[in-house]
């Protein structure tokens, strides 16, 4: 049978699971996955995309938080964004996905 639904818990409602326990268990497990797909690479995208996020959370509103994503994904780790890129990662198309 396949899966027809899939349910996020984000705040907590269904779970008692506290924010930060949540944040803590699921960064741990995007360093693995990104781990596997770029070796060596995991931690770095990690703390890139926490910046990006935070970038988001302050942000003026005046930008797509796409761009003020990448802008400060791109700011906290450049080399990482262009390995990503390289690798097959189209930050291109998610923009162009984003805004239809």
């Amino acid at each position: 049978m396949a899966v027809k639904t899939v349910l996020f818990d984000m705040d907590g409602t269904l779970l008692n699971m506290g924010e930060s326990a949540f944040e803590k268990e699921y960064l741990k497990r995007m360093v693995i996955f990104l781990e596997q797909r770029y070796p060596g690479h995991g931690k770095d995208l990690v703390k890139a995309v926490g910046y990006g996020a935070e970038m988001m959370k302050v942000s003026d509103g005046s930008r797509t938080n796409l761009e003020v994503f990448w802008e400060g994904f791109e700011k906290a780790r450049e080399h990482a964004y262009r390995f990503a890129t390289a690798e097959g990662f189209d930050t291109h198309a998610l923009a162009v996905k984003d805004r239809k």
